[in-house]
C-alpha cells in the first residue's frame, strides 16, 4: 500500500526543524530555503503549517526535459536531466516544488524513499507518514479547519484554494 505524508497543522508552532533536517539530509546544510519542505505562516492569524509534496503529478507533464517521473507511487525528479527553468513549479498547486538557489535544479519531497527524516525530527508530532487510505482523515480534516476558518475566502478570496486530487496515479 502507498503511504502518504501528512501534517496536523494545528499543532505546527513553525520552528522550521523540519525544513533543517530536510535540507541536512539532501544538502549537508542547515538552510530551509534549500529544504523540500517548507512551512509558512498565515500572517492574518499568525497560523504556521508545513508545505510539502502530495504527490499528484501535475508536474511530471509541464517538465519539458522529462526530468519528472513515477518511481515506486513517488514522483522524482532526475537532478541529470533537469534543466531549472521552474515550469514544474508554476503548476504545482501546493508550491511544493522549487529551483534550488545553489544548484539550478527543481526539488521537492520524495518521502527520502520511504522513511521521511522530518517526521522523526518533528518536536510537535506535525508530520505522519500513512496509509493512502488513512491519509484522506487528515486531507479532509485540515480542509474543515481552513474552511471553518476563512469560510468563502478559502475558495473564491485571497486563499485561491481549489481542491485538486492530493493522490493520483
Amino acid at each position: 500500500m502507498p503511504k502518504a505524508l501528512v501534517a496536523d497543522s494545528d499543532l505546527c508552532t513553525g520552528c522550521e526543524i523540519c525544513a533543517n533536517i530536510c535540507a541536512h539530509k539532501k544538502f549537508k546544510v542547515m538552510n530551509p530555503r534549500r529544504a523540500r519542505i517548507a512551512v509558512i505562516r498565515d500572517e492574518p492569524s499568525l497560523h504556521d503549517a508545513p508545505v510539502f509534496c502530495n504527490q499528484c503529478g501535475l508536474c511530471i507533464d509541464a517538465c519539458p526535459t522529462g526530468a519528472i517521473s513515477w518511481k515506486d507511487d513517488i514522483v522524482v525528479v532526475d537532478e541529470a536531466k533537469c534543466n531549472g527553468d521552474g515550469k514544474c513549479a508554476l503548476v504545482c498547486p501546493y508550491g511544493a516544488i522549487h529551483v534550488d538557489p545553489v544548484t539550478n535544479v527543481a526539488v521537492k519531497c520524495d518521502t527520502c524513499n520511504g522513511d521521511p527524516a522530518c517526521v522523526k525530527w518533528c518536536p510537535q508530532g506535525v508530520l505522519s507518514f500513512v496509509d493512502v487510505k488513512d491519509g484522506a482523515f487528515y486531507k479532509h480534516r485540515n480542509t474543515a479547519r481552513l474552511v471553518s476558518r476563512h469560510g468563502a475566502d478559502l475558495w473564491w478570496g485571497k486563499y485561491k484554494l481549489w481542491m485538486r486530487p492530493w493522490y493520483k496515479r
